[in-house]
């Protein structure tokens, strides 16, 4: 993860885009947000990552779910769950509505993977995930 000066719209993003050969994807996080805020924002990364958003990577950890339109793969991706489980307030819920105008799941969004991913970024977040090993 890169913290990194970014525009007052943007709290962070995940790229497979990187320049490195060593490294799969780029995450960065806006370097004016105060801890809570970067907390919430990788998790708002890595969950785009593990829920397919970019497409699968080459070990196949995690899905391919390129197919998505941008409000299902933010209401997806909101940070909430996990911020909530570990007491951490978030802007998250605010931000999921403002992808949910009539109240309705954005088409495609799968609940059961949301809670998968919001388990997977819990146990990172509390360092109880064993490492994985490519292959």
């Amino acid at each position: 993860m890169q913290i990194k000066d970014l525009s007052t719209v943007q709290a962070g993003f995940a790229t497979t885009r990187v320049r490195d050969p060593q490294w799969k994807l780029r995450v960065a996080v806006h370097a004016g947000l105060d801890d809570p805020g970067r907390f919430a924002t990788l998790c708002h990364e890595l969950a785009h990552i593990h829920l397919g958003h970019l497409g699968a990577d080459q070990d196949c950890f995690w899905p391919s779910r390129l197919g998505l339109d941008h409000a299902a793969m933010e209401v997806e991706a909101a940070a909430c769950v996990v911020c909530t489980r570990l007491g951490l307030d978030s802007a998250s819920p605010a931000y999921v509505s403002g992808h949910m105008p009539d109240g309705q799941l954005p088409r495609g969004v799968s609940l059961d993977l949301i809670a998968r991913v919001a388990g997977l970024l819990e146990r990172m977040a509390l360092g109880i995930l064993p490492l994985r090993k490519p292959g």
